[in-house]
Parts: structure tokens; sequence; C-alpha cells
């Protein structure tokens, strides 16, 4: 299941960020250019969205730095010169978080019917996320775009 899981994340993730944001991910071992690791940022913006379904539950998260945020809302909108608001922001993490969701779940299972909650998003101090993916319940994902780093955890709690 940890597979299917990874492959699921990992093209949905790829497909959101492309049309969406028109920008592209590559994951760790692909050799892009990795300037800016999730390390070097004293916080972060985290997107996250619970979703609840007859065989199981779980959550998403994913966790972003500030200036890759502003560079997809820009993309997002299609003016380069813009300055999102604080709350256009949180708002594109939702939207991230929602649009990647359904593809994850719809690519584990056409079958199954999820409840997907409402998204949550904000800024966070980067040790709530080192925090956040040291759990043992969840698996944790990394992919590079425009050479910063994202973090994407996946909790599914199967019943």
């Amino acid at each position: 299941m940890n597979n299917e899981i990874q492959s699921a994340i990992n093209l949905t993730t790829l497909k959101i960020f492309e049309t969406m944001f028109f920008i592209s991910i590559d994951l760790p071992d692909n050799g892009e250019d990795q300037k800016h690791p999730i390390s070097k940022f004293p916080s972060l913006y985290r997107g996250e969205i619970k979703f609840q379904g007859q065989s199981g539950s779980g959550q998403l998260r994913f966790y972003i730095p500030h200036e890759l945020i502003l560079k997809m809302a820009r993309n997002f909108i299609g003016e380069e010169k813009i300055s999102p608001s604080i709350f256009e922001l949180n708002d594109l993490m939702g939207e991230l978080c929602n649009m990647v969701c359904g593809n994850f779940l719809s690519y584990l299972d056409r079958k199954r019917i999820w409840n997907i909650s409402a998204p949550v998003s904000g800024v966070i101090p980067y040790d709530t996320m080192l925090k956040e993916i040291s759990d043992n319940s969840v698996m944790v994902f990394t992919f590079w775009a425009e050479g910063y780093e994202i973090k994407a955890l996946v909790q599914l709690n199967e019943k």
C-alpha cells in the first residue's frame, strides 16, 4: 500500500503544480537544482485537509516556503508583479490541498466515497513542521520546485 500511496501523491502533486501553477516538480533524486532546502526557512506555509470514508480516514498536509507560495500565486493569477494578501496565500494553499487530495483519493480508488473537510492553512514555525513529520504514523514525501524544497505529509488510517 505504501508504494501505491507514494505513486498517487507523486503523480497528483506533479499534475496539480504543473496545471494550476505552471511549476515543474522534481523528486529528490532527479538532480534538480536544490538551492533552498526547507531547513533554511524559520517559518513555512502549511495547508491541511482531512478526509474520511467507509474504509478509513486520514489527512494531507503541504509545507511550502513563503517565496515559493508567492511565485505560485503570481503564476496562478497570471501577474508577475502582484503582492498577494495573506488571505489570498492561505486560499491558494487551501486550493492546492483540495485539488491534490481529491485527485489523490480518486487515484487510490475511484469507487470509494470520501468526505473531505474544508482546508485549513496558515504560517507555522519550522520546528512545528519537524514535530509533525516525525510522527511514526505519517508518510512524508519531498518534492523540489524552482529550487525550493516542499514537504507533503500523508496519513491514511484504514479501518
